[in-house]
């Protein structure tokens, strides 16, 4: 959240990282869908994360992202 909150170049480096941890996750893990998110922007996967943040600040960014994808994957289930 507090290099998200400061637009650093850091910020694009990170939000790359999430984007290809969840890239990573549909070419490997999925068979009924293409995208785990359902087509969820950027900006909402983001906003998704930072409230997780907000929430859990001790918790490291990879936790979160995994946190994200658990949410959608109990979601992919329910279908």
């Amino acid at each position: 959240m507090q290099v998200r909150s400061q637009a650093l170049p850091d910020a694009t480096v990170l939000q790359s990282w999430v984007l290809g941890y969840i890239t990573s996750v549909n070419a490997n893990l999925l068979t009924s869908s293409s995208d785990v998110t359902g087509g969820a922007s950027p900006d909402k996967l983001f906003s998704w994360i930072d409230n997780y943040c907000a929430a859990h600040p001790l918790d490291s960014l990879s936790r979160a992202s995994g946190a994200l994808l658990d949410t959608f994957l109990a979601k992919e289930k329910l279908k």
